[in-house]
């Protein structure tokens, strides 16, 4: 079975799912759930297996207590393509402003994917931004890509940076995506780094 060893290959999906893991569950029983979403085994596989095997693949989430920091913005890739956020809010159009606030208020951490689709654009080898002839298709196709192809640190990178930009009520998203990760590294004893400590104004 191959290693999750960095927050650099757990997908926005995955960490969505993570997330949605009840909170009362034991610890053994939290560990198993999220070894089943981070290697795509059924839980029961880890109810069968003997201690010591368990023990050992818990063990290899000593990873999740090691911080991460928000790089700078920067183009990033998924699906063989080039993407960037938005430089900042005066490129954002109004309807998509609003779209994101919503899209947040009414999803959350479950609309990550679509919140990263509206505030991203393609852009080819030398940064141009690259034309589509459907917008509403690609923002649909560009959103999926998003959640299976792109990490939480990467998501979490960006939008500290473009969080500069955004309406106070946007600014609310960063803090809660540091609050779910400081909920699983807590968990294992390890604070969240003070890069992403962000508060809302």
């Amino acid at each position: 079975m191959g290693s999750i060893l960095s927050w650099k290959y757990v997908t926005i999906r995955q960490f969505q799912q993570i997330s949605q893991i009840n909170t009362e569950l034991d610890k053994i029983d939290r560990d198993m759930w999220i070894l089943s979403i981070l290697h795509g085994k059924e839980f029961e596989y880890y109810e069968t297996l003997p201690l010591g095997e368990l023990a050992e693949l818990i063990k290899q989430l000593d990873w999740m207590t090691v911080p991460f920091h928000a790089e700078s913005q920067k183009p990033f890739k998924a699906g063989g393509r080039r993407f960037k956020l938005t430089a900042n809010q005066n490129e954002l159009l109004a309807h998509q402003n609003a779209a994101v606030q919503k899209l947040w208020e009414e999803g959350g951490i479950e609309n990550l994917h679509l919140i990263m689709s509206y505030l991203s654009v393609e852009v080819n080898i030398f940064g141009k931004p690259v034309k589509v002839k459907d917008p509403h298709e690609e923002f649909n196709k560009r959103a999926e890509m998003f959640r299976d192809k792109v990490s939480i640190y990467t998501a979490m990178s960006h939008m500290l940076f473009f969080s500069t930009f955004l309406t106070k009520s946007l600014k609310a998203i960063l803090p809660y995506l540091a609050k779910e990760v400081e909920k699983l590294t807590g968990e294992f004893g390890s604070p969240l780094p003070t890069s992403l400590q962000t508060e809302t104004p």
